[in-house]
């Protein structure tokens, strides 16, 4: 009897310890002859186990400024992204549901949502260093806000991704996590 609830107690910490995540907010107050708040939240959420890896990342960034009691939102953003990682092996992984939606006030875009899938490889897996490479189909669709001459566009999508995460500590990580994206002409132009 004993020996079953420390078993599945084991199993309930071991679960626990295939999720990690990490939650930053801030904030920037500047005053003078103009007034300006700035604040940026961010959400990250990772599951690995030895076949998956499910991860999350939502990014927030607001900023408005004041000048003779007339304010304006100077940029606002916000990216969520999802995928879902399957490995073949220890090398080699399929990701199986890459999502991303992003809105942007300075790029006029009220929304894209882009859907794909991909191919990946890990060149370097070590307990401090972690890069990964990607390379896939995706859809991606663009509503612009009502403020641009530009109409609503849609494209097929090649996209080459690469992540790069240093450990330096237990806190302080280094990361490089780049997307290039390859768009229908018409969905490039702005």
């Amino acid at each position: 009897s004993t020996r079953k609830e420390s078993s599945a107690a084991s199993d309930v910490y071991k679960r626990q310890n295939l999720w990690n995540g990490k939650v930053s907010l801030g904030i920037d107050i500047n005053r003078g002859n103009t007034k300006q708040l700035d604040y940026s939240a961010r959400v990250k959420l990772e599951r690995s186990t030895p076949y998956t890896r499910l991860k999350t990342d939502y990014i927030f960034n607001y900023r408005k400024s004041t000048e003779l009691n007339i304010s304006r939102v100077i940029n606002k953003n916000s990216r969520l992204s999802a995928s879902v990682d399957w490995f073949y092996s220890k090398y080699i992984f399929f990701r199986v549901f890459d999502y991303e939606y992003l809105a942007d006030l300075q790029q006029n875009i009220n929304s894209r949502n882009t859907l794909g899938l991909s191919i990946g490889y890990h060149l370097i897996d070590t307990k401090r260093l972690q890069w990964d490479i990607t390379l896939g189909p995706s859809y991606q669709k663009t509503d612009y806000s009502l403020l641009a001459d530009i109409t609503d566009q849609e494209s097929a999508v090649v996209a080459f991704g690469s992540a790069l995460e240093y450990n330096f500590s237990g806190k302080i990580n280094f990361i490089i996590d780049y997307q290039l994206q390859f768009v229908e002409r018409e969905s490039g132009k702005r």
